[in-house]
């Protein structure tokens, strides 16, 4: 399939890649895009058979994965440069030199058509996404919907390394002890601040869960930081991540369908479980797949390739697959609003061709354009070049959000 797509839209897949954790990033970005694709089909989130699927959450798949790659990145930064602030900040570049022209072009354009459609809108929380303050501490406006997680990998990406960066200098200890700390303590805070809200919440709806627990930066940082334990066992003890793989990557299953399942069954009327044990447990149980993949090193033939082309451009399928196209551009052309089968498959099959065409432009003539010198080179003040440990340490991979 990728081999017939005209040359204007072909990616190189040169570079030198860990083929697990790009299934990983496949599996998740496609989980998210149809889940959200049920808007298309009428009934769809009703459906019982879909509602029994086991998949895990595509969000928490990436917060896991973004955690386990930015962590590993950090580490072995920190482990072979001084951790002056110079690092610290450079590593703030990178990060949001790769995240945020995306998101900032995405979050314009549909700032820009929602006003050109629907000439009364003037949103007065607009601003707040330009700076992910949209979500710190209570729920996501109905606006961008998709970018409420994007806000909790920017505030990870910002406040993980400053609290490391400050525990090694104010309690100067190995790299190792400082991680380790920084990971404990905001795994409990945030667990901790989960229950007091908990505790202080006088009903539980799917709205008051979704934005006061799921959806909110401080309420979720756990998910990350528990991808970054991954690297951390990945990196100090790599023979017990690597012997073990196939019994870590059972008993996540297990876990994952135990989420999917046994709640459902015995714990519907439970909120301390929804509201703590539910986002707990799906962690994990994604956190112990990782052993497995992250050892899956290449792959092969057509199956490979839509992997990786996937993976590729999977930020930009998570910027373009919502509010841009859904219900700003399918969502006025009047024949699609028709609901025979004819006209459902043809609506539906548009959604994602459009949603890979979109982002593989997004990703070839926008994204790769940017990051090429970022990945020749150092952006710092000076714009030193990396030497060529660094360069290898931070080829490891691009976590997608």
């Amino acid at each position: 399939m990728i081999s017939l797509l005209p040359q204007f839209l072909k990616i190189k897949i040169g570079e030198k890649r860990v083929f697990g954790l790009d299934i990983v990033r496949c599996f998740a970005i496609l989980t998210v895009v149809l889940g959200h694709s049920y808007d298309l089909i009428p009934g769809a989130k009703e459906s019982k058979f879909l509602q029994l699927l086991p998949f895990p959450d595509g969000v928490s798949v990436f917060f896991v994965l973004s955690g386990f790659l930015i962590g590993g990145i950090l580490i072995k930064t920190l482990e072979t440069k001084k951790y002056s602030f110079s690092v610290l900040l450079n590593f703030w570049k990178r990060r949001w030199l790769r995240t945020l022209p995306n998101y900032f072009l995405v979050l314009i354009i549909i700032i820009a058509v929602t006003r050109f459609v629907n000439g009364e809108f003037n949103y007065p929380k607009t601003p707040l996404y330009f700076v992910f303050f949209q979500n710190f501490n209570w729920p996501h406006p109905h606006f961008f919907d998709e970018a409420w997680s994007l806000s909790i990998e920017e505030w990870f990406y910002f406040i993980v390394p400053l609290l490391v960066f400050i525990g090694l200098h104010l309690f100067p200890s190995s790299v190792k002890k400082s991680v380790l700390i920084v990971i404990f303590v905001v795994i409990i805070f945030t667990i901790m601040l989960r229950y007091y809200r908990y505790l202080h919440m006088s009903e539980l709806t799917i709205e008051i869960w979704a934005g006061y627990f799921r959806g909110t930066v401080l309420t979720r940082l756990d998910n990350i930081v528990t991808g970054v334990f991954g690297a951390y066992l990945a990196h100090y003890h790599k023979d017990f991540w690597v012997i073990y793989k196939n019994q870590f990557l059972t008993s996540g299953i297990l876990l994952l369908l135990f989420t999917a399942y046994i709640p459902r069954l015995f714990f519907m009327d439970s909120s301390f479980y929804w509201c703590n044990l539910s986002f707990i447990f799906a962690e994990l149980g994604i956190l112990l797949c990782f052993p497995f993949f992250s050892q899956v090193k290449t792959g092969a033939g057509k199956v490979y390739k839509f992997v990786t082309y996937t993976s590729l451009i999977s930020y930009s399928m998570y910027l373009v697959h919502g509010a841009l196209l859904l219900h700003l551009i399918i969502a006025r052309i009047h024949f699609l609003q028709q609901n025979s089968f004819a006209i459902l498959f043809f609506r539906y099959t548009i959604y994602w061709i459009t949603i890979y065409i979109f982002s593989i432009l997004q990703y070839k003539y926008f994204e790769q354009p940017i990051l090429s010198p970022r990945n020749k080179k150092v952006i710092g003040a000076a714009g030193n070049s990396f030497d060529a440990k660094a360069k290898k340490i931070m080829k490891i991979s691009k976590a997608p959000i």
